[in-house]
């Protein structure tokens, strides 16, 4: 669970860094870089776990990283919705 929240709150902090004033289409690349940088970012953090006392890399995590990841773009399209108006 720790991954999930961690990961929505790191999706939804990176897509508002990068684009805040902009609103979430799927249809540009801008979205999909957002989430393959953290993917990539997941699966360094799951690789390097293996090296610490007391971690292991276990895929359950990457999953729930992965389900944070869509939980943080899904906030990200509901409040870019809500909070940036059409040009």
């Amino acid at each position: 669970i720790m991954h999930l929240i961690a990961f929505t709150i790191l999706t939804l902090l990176v897509w508002l860094a990068s684009s805040c004033d902009v609103k979430v289409n799927f249809r540009t690349p801008r979205p999909v870089i957002v989430c393959l940088i953290i993917v990539l970012y997941g699966i360094a953090d799951e690789f390097t776990q293996q090296y610490i006392a007391g971690r292991s890399c276990d895929f359950s995590d990457f999953c729930f990283d992965v389900m944070g990841i869509i939980l943080g773009m899904t906030a990200a399209v509901v409040i870019s919705r809500k909070f940036i108006k059409s040009v």
